[in-house]
C-alpha cells in the first residue's frame, strides 16, 4: 500500500510539473513573440529616421547649386544628383519639371535619358531657327545643335 501511494504521489507531482512546464513555455512563446514585435518596431522607426537623415528636402540652396552645377557640366545624370545633394528622384522631377529659367539660358528635364540639361539663350533660339527652317528635326540633329 505504501508503494502505492508513493506512486500516486509521485504521478501527481509529475503532472504539476508538466503542467509548470506548459505554463513556462508558453510564457516564454509570449515574451519571445513581444520582444521580436518590438524588434521590428524599432527597426521600422530606425528606417524612417534613417530615411529622414539620407534625403534631403529641396531648397533654394540646394536647387540654386543643382543649377550652378548643370550650367557648368552642360548636362546631369539625374542619378548624379540624387547621390551628390540626397535627394530622390521624384524630388528632382517635382522641383525641376517646369522650364526652369536661369541667367543666360534655360534647364529642361529630360526623364527619357534621364537627364538635367542646360540650354542657352543662343543655342535655344539657333534651335527654334532651325525648327522653323526645316520644320521638324531628330533627336540626333537636336544634340548636334
Amino acid at each position: 500500500m505504501r508503494q502505492e501511494e508513493m506512486d500516486q504521489k509521485r504521478e501527481v507531482e509529475e503532472e504539476e510539473y508538466n503542467k509548470w512546464l506548459q505554463i513556462k513555455r508558453e510564457n516564454e512563446r509570449k515574451d519571445l513573440e513581444e520582444y521580436e514585435i518590438m524588434q521590428l518596431k524599432k527597426a521600422e522607426e530606425q528606417r524612417i529616421l534613417d530615411e529622414r537623415a539620407v534625403f534631403k528636402k529641396v531648397s533654394e540652396e540646394i536647387v540654386s547649386s543643382i543649377v550652378k552645377w548643370v550650367k557648368v557640366k552642360r548636362q546631369v545624370k539625374f542619378q548624379d544628383i540624387m547621390v551628390k545633394f540626397r535627394l530622390r528622384y521624384r524630388d528632382i522631377i517635382a522641383c525641376f519639371e517646369k522650364d526652369h529659367e536661369v541667367p543666360n539660358g534655360h534647364l529642361v528635364l529630360d526623364k527619357e535619358c534621364g537627364l538635367l540639361v542646360f540650354v542657352s539663350k543662343e543655342e535655344a533660339s539657333e534651335l527654334v531657327n532651325r525648327i522653323l527652317v526645316e520644320g521638324r528635326i531628330s533627336y540626333s540633329d537636336l544634340v548636334a545643335c
